[in-house]
């Protein structure tokens, strides 16, 4: 899981430019990656959630420390602070409905308590999948 968060002004681009540059090297090795925007009055978060079959698949896309952050060129333009490091959580519960659908919840509760936030805008939106797929 990486967070970093801009100024408003600056997010719509940070979001387009995390989407061309950051996500699509995560779609071709990752199981799956979700980016996540939070706007608040004053900032606004990104979260990237990424999951991995295991500790050495993310080893080997890191090329060493998976917590490490391999900073995108424009990210010292674009965010307030750079990110110290990614945090890695393991999966205790994943639940679908009876449907077999993952629930739908509207707001991500989960992830806005994770950075420190109560109820407030989440957006989720989908990550386009890359013409080659």
């Amino acid at each position: 899981i990486w967070r970093g968060r801009t100024r408003p002004e600056v997010a719509d681009e940070y979001e387009a430019y995390n989407l061309a540059e950051g996500v699509p090297p995560l779609e071709k090795t990752a199981l799956g990656v979700q980016l996540l925007r939070e706007d608040r009055e004053d900032e606004t978060w990104f979260t990237t959630i990424s999951y991995w079959a295991d500790m050495d698949s993310m080893t080997a896309f890191t090329k060493g420390d998976p917590q490490a952050v391999h900073h995108l060129p424009r990210d010292k333009e674009l965010l307030i602070e750079l990110p110290g490091k990614i945090q890695i959580h393991r999966i205790v519960l994943d639940r679908k409905n009876r449907a077999g659908h993952p629930r739908s919840i509207g707001r991500c509760a989960c992830a806005a308590s994770a950075v420190g936030s109560p109820f407030r805008s989440w957006r989720i939106r989908p990550i386009p999948r890359s013409s080659g797929r």
